[in-house]
């Protein structure tokens, strides 16, 4: 098309730096700003959005910070593109320093918002799980990705039975778990010896959710049979599995872990 002689415009542009973000092809996007630079279309606020959101996701978050301090105009999609591209990379710090600056410029956020300032409150080795549960209250709309944030980051911190509670509010709300949502809860009950009630909440997976148990799920319940001292019963568990016998390794254990502080739902 350039090799046409057709310049694009802004719709052009926002298309190409979504497909630069999809292939995290930072190099070519840079290429591609300097064109949108040069005929002026960065000007264009959901220009600059699209490309804040491709250096967010493509590695180039200084870049994109950059772009996202020089911008005369911005609105929630800016302010989430970046937050965003912060949580994805870990630095939660981050996420909460732009949340508060979000808040000083009087931009409401969205459920977006809300859920990576969950995360990163929960992340924060400070101590302020109470000022996630904070956050998470003033969620107009709680949808599962949140609730799982909520569950999965009490239980990591140790809140085990507030993680429980949280899983029968969000039932009550009529909201459907995910696998990530279980991996949560069966963390919750291995940290307090709820053996039982654990095991209920792996059958209940496919019997009333219809969520088929995956290797990480097994892995949960086998964290759970060895910690409370059931070493024997999670021998067996292991050689029903239907994965195949020894493939819960701690290697898996340990997936299962990381997968609960990673809150995605699947």
């Amino acid at each position: 098309m350039y090799l046409q002689g057709l310049a694009g415009n802004p719709v052009t542009f926002i298309f190409i730096f979504k497909a630069c973000a999809r292939a995290s092809d930072i190099g070519n996007g840079k290429r591609v700003h300097g064109h949108a630079f040069k005929l002026g279309l960065e000007t264009y606020l959901f220009v600059s959005n699209a490309l804040i959101h491709m250096c967010a996701y493509c590695g180039g978050l200084g870049f994109g910070q950059k772009l996202f301090d020089g911008m005369w105009e911005r609105d929630l999609v800016s302010w989430n593109s970046l937050i965003c591209g912060y949580s994805q990379c870990n630095r939660f710090n981050e996420v909460l320093g732009l949340f508060e600056a979000m808040q000083a410029a009087n931009v409401r956020a969205d459920a977006v918002t809300m859920v990576k300032v969950i995360l990163a409150y929960m992340y924060c080795k400070c101590g302020v799980v109470e000022k996630a549960m904070e956050v998470f209250q003033w969620m107009e709309k709680k949808d599962s990705v949140s609730w799982t944030s909520v569950i999965s980051g009490l239980a990591v911190n140790g809140f085990a039975d507030s993680a429980l509670e949280s899983f029968s509010r969000m039932l009550r709300e009529g909201v459907q778990p995910t696998h990530g949502t279980f991996v949560g809860i069966l963390l919750a009950c291995a940290h307090v010896g709820l053996v039982e009630k654990g095991l209920e909440y792996f059958e209940s997976m496919e019997k009333i959710h219809g969520l088929m148990p995956e290797l990480k799920h097994y892995g949960c319940v086998v964290d759970l049979l060895s910690r409370s001292g059931k070493l024997y019963k999670a021998s067996e568990f292991v050689q029903t599995m239907p994965v195949g016998p020894g493939a819960c390794s701690m290697e898996d254990i340990a997936e299962c872990m990381q997968d609960s502080r990673e809150c995605g739902p699947s």
